[in-house]
């Protein structure tokens, strides 16, 4: 099953980061955030990622070839130009880069991917919040709800996430980063059937909280997994230190799945 992770976004609200690098590279405990959030899914049995680029894909591209050539022990035979590994260390991870536009909204990023799909379903994500979610669990509440299309996973509020009221395991209302914070709020940690691209007709100016949630949580056909475990966005620079602080202390709560 793969994973479409939304890495293209400009991250404004880390300017003074962004300038240099794309939000998906900034570093917690010397990795970056796209990996830590690829950790929890390749820790849980999935290792299959598209990434759906943007603003400074160049980078990421770079970053990963770079990874994958130096992170198993190997010998360079300088006589012959020959390398031979040693051992191997690095993930075993398969990734598919796809630049989907530096202007192009979210929905639009993951329409430009669909043609690379031919599951049934597939897991969804932001590149830029990361928690101890249980990826089987949730998927298996999806697939009980056979009307649902997506199945989100909510999290108490306290981002400026979009805020979801929910009955049993269906969203009866989504509203896009409101200004009062209540109750539940979006994690942005998806299970999504493929025929919603039959259903909807997405461009690239259509976002996936306003062309894909919104309506179908006014159709009944939006889920909604509870996740009371850790959960944090890296929304802005405070963000960023609240995760550091946790790695400094040798915790990655993020990966805690028990």
């Amino acid at each position: 099953m793969k994973t479409v992770i939304l890495a293209g976004g400009f991250g404004t609200r880390f300017s003074e980061e962004t300038f240099i690098r794309p939000k998906p590279l900034i570093e917690i405990d010397g990795k970056p955030i796209l990996c830590h959030l690829m950790d929890i899914y390749s820790n849980q049995g999935h290792n299959d990622f598209i990434l759906c680029l943007g603003y400074k894909s160049i980078d990421i591209k770079k970053w990963f070839l770079d990874y994958l050539a130096t992170q198993d022990d190997f010998c360079l035979d300088f006589i012959d130009g020959s390398k031979s590994v040693l051992s191997e260390k690095s993930n075993k991870w398969k990734i598919t880069f796809i630049d989907t536009g530096d202007a192009t909204n979210t929905a639009g990023r993951v329409r430009r991917i669909s043609h690379l799909i031919s599951e049934e379903r597939f897991f969804l994500t932001y590149a830029d919040g990361l928690g101890n979610v249980d990826l089987e669990s949730l998927l298996n509440q999806h697939i009980l709800g056979e009307e649902k299309l997506v199945t989100l996973t909510a999290t108490p509020g306290r981002s400026r996430f979009g805020e979801i009221a929910i009955s049993g395991d269906l969203v009866e209302v989504f509203q896009e980063k409101p200004t009062e914070i209540r109750g539940m709020v979006n994690s942005g940690f998806f299970v999504v059937e493929t025929k919603i691209f039959d259903y909807f007709k997405l461009s690239d100016d259509d976002s996936w909280e306003k062309g894909v949630l919104e309506p179908l949580s006014r159709e009944g056909k939006l889920g909604a997994y509870k996740h009371n475990g850790f959960w944090q966005p890296m929304d802005t620079l405070r963000d960023k230190r609240e995760l550091e602080a946790h790695a400094s202390h040798g915790q990655l709560p993020w990966l805690n799945f028990v």
